[in-house]
């Protein structure tokens, strides 16, 4: 394996590093009619369960770092949220209702407008530790608003906390206690 982020269960091999390209595609599992410029690779992404075994795989050519990659792929889909708590207060039954997500590449869009989530770009960052991530959103009136915090991703089950920029750092742990400013939220994937 090329790299492994343990926290997120999630491994990369990088495949044209490996072996010739003609053997893998004798395998199919390189994506044909691709001209690859020179910083882009071969990529099999892989997610593993809590027992080690592969959850589900992806092949894709990429100029992505490796981990960041493998994660941007483990988190793209529609996320409906089961839990959240904003500065200290858990959200109401209704208002979760209301909270969804689409993530597609780097891609993060709110399905619904509501002032706790809004529009931008996802970048996750496997390496760091605890595992990280910041958002920028697409556009705003005055200045782009910014977020940046921890992630956590279990399946079918993905766990994020992270602060607006206005606030020193970004959060370490799993957690939004009153004065915090942290917006934590648990989310679940919405299978097809």
């Amino acid at each position: 394996m090329t790299d492994y982020a343990p926290e997120l269960r999630l491994g990369c091999y990088e495949v044209n590093q490996v072996t010739s390209r003609r053997l893998w595609l004798a395998f199919g599992i390189i994506p044909t009619g691709v001209s690859k410029s020179s910083y882009e690779r071969d990529m099999v992404y892989l997610e593993f369960d809590e027992n080690d075994l592969i959850r589900r795989f992806t092949n894709v050519t990429t100029v992505t770092r490796r981990t960041d990659g493998a994660a941007q792929w483990a988190v793209s889909g529609q996320w409906r949220c089961a839990a959240a708590t904003v500065n200290g207060e858990r959200l109401s039954e209704e208002t979760l209702k209301q909270l969804s997500v689409r993530i597609k590449g780097d891609q993060w869009r709110a399905l619904q407008r509501n002032p706790f989530l809004f529009d931008g770009h996802i970048y996750i960052h496997a390496k760091q530790r605890p595992p990280g991530f910041s958002l920028m959103e697409k556009k705003g009136p005055e200045k782009r608003r910014q977020a940046y915090g921890v992630i956590s991703l279990r399946g079918d089950t993905m766990e994020i906390c992270y602060a607006p920029e206005r606030y020193e750092r970004r959060p370490l742990r799993f957690e939004s206690s009153p004065g915090s400013g942290n917006y934590w939220f648990v989310w679940t994937r919405e299978l097809p």
